[in-house]
């Protein structure tokens, strides 16, 4: 029941250290890059995207009720801690990176970013399911 709500934030994981660990050289003659910032939106947007999927996988899953529970403080710190390390394995494991603190800094507003999105769509959701009783 876990993995069954929990892949898709599990995937991502991997699809953003697979991403983030790509050697710059490779990258860097990509016209899109050249647009000023592109990288942050990347960093914001990758771990926007984890968080999201993470939140939903914790709420719908039933196996484990603290991760229910403590959803949000959860997907946050599971967030911030896999964007620091990345980071890490940018300075010092994967070839042609270098970490940047201010991708960190973006990685991290994508956290609450994707924290905030997914608490306005469940309290949509609620509203809907309420007023679906009402009639």
């Amino acid at each position: 029941m876990f993995l069954k709500y929990n892949y898709p934030g599990i995937t991502w994981a991997i699809f953003i250290l697979i991403v983030l660990g790509i050697p710059g050289d490779q990258l860097s003659n990509r016209p899109f890059l050249q647009i000023p910032y592109f990288d942050k939106i990347i960093h914001t947007g990758l771990f926007f995207i984890l968080v999201f999927l993470l939140s939903r996988g914790f709420l719908f899953q039933q196996k484990f009720s603290f991760l229910y529970r403590f959803t949000i403080p959860l997907v946050l710190v599971i967030g911030i801690a896999y964007s620091g390390l990345t980071e890490l394995l940018q300075a010092f494991v994967f070839k042609g990176r270098t970490a940047d603190i201010n991708d960190f800094i973006f990685d991290v507003v994508g956290c609450f970013g994707g924290v905030y999105v997914f608490l306005f769509m469940k309290k949509i959701k609620l509203i809907k399911e309420k007023n679906k009783q009402l009639i």
